[in-house]
């Protein structure tokens, strides 16, 4: 077939033209199917954040040691002495009270002891 009756693609989004020697037209070079993911993802926000919170959540697994020293609360502790005879934690809901942050100001109730 001639080029005059079929003329070459004008370059998309999965092809870039490369520029031929002096005097001669370009050649057009597809890209790679991971080139075009990459691509993609550069422009998906949804993507950035996840990238940015799976990058946090990696951060705090590798910091996890030296958080547990800074607070002083190691991974195997039982806390038996807040544990009923059962082995069930002791309190209202399973022990869960705005105690373990302070005194809660949103919820306006004090945890009870």
């Amino acid at each position: 077939m001639s080029e005059l009756s079929h003329p070459p693609a004008a370059p998309g989004p999965d092809v870039e033209a490369v520029p031929g020697p002096a005097g001669r037209p370009g050649e057009f070079v597809g890209r790679s199917p991971g080139r075009l993911a990459w691509l993609r993802l550069k422009r998906d926000r949804t993507a950035k954040a996840s990238a940015v919170t799976l990058a946090v959540a990696a951060l705090v697994a590798l910091g996890a040691p030296l958080l547990g020293r800074l607070t002083g609360i190691d991974p195997t502790d039982k806390f038996v002495d807040r544990l009923n005879d059962f082995g069930m934690p002791i309190g209202y809901a399973g022990g869960i009270s705005s105690d373990h942050w302070g005194s809660s100001n949103l919820s306006g109730v004090r945890g009870r002891r």
